[in-house]
């Protein structure tokens, strides 16, 4: 998915199966982004006979979500189904709206038992309102917050207030203009076309194939308060074609870009064997702007003036070419009780960035154009399935993993022309458990140990003149973590199955091995890693 969330590529009603690939098996699972588990989703295929449906959803905060999908059934192998869905609400946190319209069509022709072709397009469009990251003194109201805010529901306002000015003059000068609630929106929109299918050769050797491509553009502002302004823009004093600020700024971050790719890959069936091998190919173009405009008279309230910029930081697009070879082999043993599964992946990773990277490279005068690669031709992959008995299994995995850096266009970014690449995060995954499929219960307990290298992990820092931090990764070194997992689900049959309770309990240690940053890190635990957390439904 390119980064992005799956709600931007899929409704849940047009989801057929999710599948997590957590060691053996996932080499053939196409992806630089991922250290573990890969998670595959699977979009349900247009229904035999005609039909339709419609759902309508009401909610707290004006919340309301329609859906509609018309499927046409199917006439000499061809198919196809049409969706849409709409929500529309309030922000649970203080004043703004949420708006997002869904659009995905499918088609599909069978000519065959095991031949099919499809074509697939998917429209995902979004505009929000944000709501302020809040600190635990704003949030315990020892902040001493101007507003008086505190507590869960701290916000943005609602309403321009009317402060005194803190630069004489200057009518919208006081920091706290920052807080109003219309500067601080994200817009997004999405579109995938794919085209795939899958071929028998012959009776034992099937191809798969699927091109894609995406486009993507958007926009996210924030505001930033006069005096950060004024700073930034006598830092750029040199740079052509700026204006003194107002007040306020709009504080504007544009995206665009397009991806597009291909897998193909052949299964074979050889006796007691399956062998599964493939090739994938990725272009991903991104492009950024990023820069603060005066609005009119200053006010947040304005109407922001494109024609005067006040100070620029980044004008550049970045490049990620991804290939990736994979063989994997499945083995069937002990009539049909013992599966094992193994393989490995080769995965060659470039990255080019060029352009204006930051406010540096305007008041410098150059454009530099940073390249480089991360190439691993051996990540193998392991795992087995023992059938104890009909209903019970015990399994293990093993399996190495690389990524591109993550945060690589903030790394990058940050760091001078000529300083050396981060190197590649790397992990090595072990897992080994016991589970019992019943028809009315099902349970599987797993320990797990992962060891990671070039670990990169977000550190962040407060923007001046706002509440906002800025988020950026640096190098940790090694990191380590290990547990348990507890999970199941049980239909209750004296209701005729139709009420399922389902739990998760898992125990995980995730410590740094290494001092970084200039921080006395090692052996403590990695944040937003909790050490227990338990789920039920």
């Amino acid at each position: 998915c390119g980064g992005s969330p799956i709600y931007r590529y899929v409704d849940n009603e047009n989801t057929e199966r999710v599948t997590a690939s957590t060691g053996a098996g996932d080499v053939s699972q196409s992806g630089y982004a991922s250290l573990g588990p890969y998670v595959d989703y699977q979009t349900s295929n247009p229904t035999v006979e005609p039909g339709a449906s419609l759902s309508y959803t009401l909610g707290s905060d004006s919340l309301r979500r329609s859906f509609v999908k018309l499927q046409s059934g199917e006439y000499q192998g061809l198919s196809a189904y049409f969706s849409r869905s709409k929500i529309d609400g309030d922000l649970w946190r203080g004043p703004g709206t949420i708006d997002r319209e869904h659009l995905e069509a499918k088609v599909r022709y069978r000519f065959g038992d095991r031949d099919e072709v499809w074509l697939r397009a998917v429209h995902n469009a979004f505009y929000d309102y944000d709501s302020p990251y809040v600190s635990i003194a704003q949030y315990d109201g020892s902040a001493n917050d101007p507003f008086g805010r505190s507590g869960r529901y701290f916000a943005y306002l609602g309403s321009l207030p009317d402060l005194p000015e803190t630069v004489p003059g200057v009518r919208y000068s006081n920091t706290n203009y920052n807080q109003f609630y219309k500067q601080a929106v994200n817009q997004r929109r999405d579109t995938l076309y794919s085209l795939g299918g899958q071929f028998e050769i012959r009776p034992d050797l099937l191809n798969y194939t699927t091109l894609y491509y995406e486009a993507k553009k958007g926009f996210g502002v924030s505001p930033e308060a006069y005096a950060t302004s004024l700073a930034l823009h006598n830092a750029e004093g040199n740079v052509d074609g700026l204006f003194a600020p107002r007040g306020v700024q709009y504080g504007l971050s544009s995206l665009s870009g397009h991806r597009f790719g291909g897998r193909t890959g052949l299964q074979w069936e050889v006796g007691q064997h399956q062998i599964d091998t493939g090739v994938w190919a990725e272009t991903d173009v991104f492009n950024r702007q990023q820069a603060r405009y005066n609005l009119t008279d200053g006010s947040p309230a304005g109407e922001p003036l494109f024609n005067e910029p006040v100070h620029l930081q980044g004008d550049f697009s970045s490049t990620r070419d991804s290939l990736q070879y994979h063989l994997k082999d499945t083995w069937t043993l002990l009539d049909d009780r013992l599966r094992l599964q193994y393989g490995f992946k080769s995965l060659h990773l470039k990255y080019r960035i060029e352009g204006y990277r930051n406010a540096g490279d305007y008041i410098n005068n150059r454009q530099p154009r940073i390249a480089t690669q991360w190439n691993d031709a051996f990540l193998p992959q392991a795992g087995l399935v023992y059938n104890l008995t009909d209903d019970t299994q015990v399994f293990a995995s093993y399996s190495e993993n690389m990524a591109l850096p993550r945060g690589a266009d903030d790394i990058f970014r940050a760091a001078s022309p000529s300083a050396p690449p981060p190197e590649a995060e790397r992990a090595k995954n072990y897992e080994v458990g016991y589970r019992i499929n019943r028809p009315s219960f099902n349970a599987a307990w797993a320990l797990y140990r992962t060891d990671f290298d070039n670990r990169l992990q977000a550190f962040a820092s407060p923007v001046p003149g706002s509440s906002q931090v800025e988020t950026y990764y640096q190098n940790v070194g090694k990191v380590q973590a290990y547990g348990s997992e507890l999970s199941g689900q049980w239909k209750l049959p004296y209701l005729a199955d139709k009420v399922v309770l389902n739990g998760n309990l898992t125990y995980n240690t995730s410590t740094f091995q290494n001092d970084a940053g200039g921080l006395s890190i090692k052996h403590n635990e990695v944040p937003d890693s909790p050490r227990w957390l338990a789920q039920a439904g």
